[in-house]
């Protein structure tokens, strides 16, 4: 037999055992591109990201920021839809579902899963809903879980955390960025009702994704929009499911925001700090301004009773 046909023989054969492999797989697979996404940083990404889900709809499940290729992976379901990305500067990556066919699967835990110590999202990484379990779900209870998940076939997986889950976060409770922790500053809700977070932009330009755990075993919200520096806030929409009160982690609930007069008794909590009790002084004052004595009329903000 000649070598150099066996060769190459062997080679055809490889690329087609190749290509019957990712096939069979299906999802999370990078689509070919005949020139490689530029680098982002993160801020930027987080922008890009929405941009991209805004212009996919149902044809995506979401995006991820690759913090080793420093790049923004958008999950795609066709190639009219991987051209889109491409053209935006970001990479595809084929999943086999819908966003409406994965909705529909957390519908379907709702109804069938509401255990507590679990919690699920929809995992642009993989292409699935991860369902996460904490420790305190044994027996019978587990056993529950694992056959509704089993259901689900391959649109969903169960993952086992050594962590306990919490039913709820609040102001002042600390968070978990991609490595670095802040404190929630506020549960808000935007003009469509939708549960979102208030934070130091500090932290917002740092990271994409927010967890309850140092673990990233609960995932919570996602960046979508941070400003640091200059001003300092963050704003991140919270999953599907989270329970977030309005209220902070000593017990008070806030009903709206307001103004604090100078002078008056203010509470703060944060993760690290504590929980601290004072009364203002002043305004900050900014750099280039005309310094002011501070008079009782002037205020800052607080949230109100």
């Amino acid at each position: 037999m000649n070598p150099a046909r066996h060769q190459q023989r062997a080679r055809r054969l490889a690329a087609t055992v190749a290509g019957v492999l990712v096939a069979a797989l299906g999802w999370a697979v990078p689509t070919a591109t005949a020139h490689a996404a530029p680098t982002i940083a993160a801020r930027p990404a987080a922008h890009l990201g929405a941009t991209a889900q805004s212009l996919l709809g149902d044809r995506t499940i979401g995006f991820y920021y690759d913090n080793a290729s420093k790049q923004l992976i958008v999950t795609v379901t066709d190639d009219a839809a991987a051209a889109q990305v491409h053209a935006l500067g970001a990479v595809p990556v084929k999943v086999p579902y819908h966003a409406s066919e994965l909705a529909a699967v957390t519908t379907q835990l709702a109804l069938k899963a509401r255990i507590p110590g679990t919690a699920w999202r929809i995992d642009p990484r993989t292409g699935q809903v991860l369902v996460t379990a904490d420790s305190t779900v044994t027996g019978a209870k587990l056993a529950s879980l694992t056959s509704v998940v089993k259901e689900l076939g391959d649109k969903a997986r169960l993952k086992i955390t050594a962590s306990t889950l919490r039913p709820l976060i609040a102001g002042g409770d600390a968070i978990w960025g991609q490595g670095l922790r802040c404190s929630l500053g506020f549960n808000v809700h935007d003009s469509s009702g939708n549960p979102a977070i208030l934070t130091a932009g500090h932290c917002g330009v740092a990271t994409n994704d927010w967890w309850a755990d140092s673990g990233n075993n609960e995932h919570i919200a996602t960046t979508a929009q941070a400003d640091f520096p200059g001003t300092d806030y963050s704003y991140a929409t919270y999953d599907q499911g989270v329970d977030a009160p309005s209220a902070v982690n000593t017990g008070q609930q806030i009903s709206q925001a307001g103004d604090a007069t100078v002078g008056e008794q203010v509470t703060r909590s944060g993760s690290t700090s504590g929980v601290h009790r004072d009364r203002p002084q002043c305004h900050r004052e900014l750099p280039g301004r005309q310094r002011q004595r501070p008079d009782r009329h002037r205020r800052v903000r607080r949230a109100r009773r």
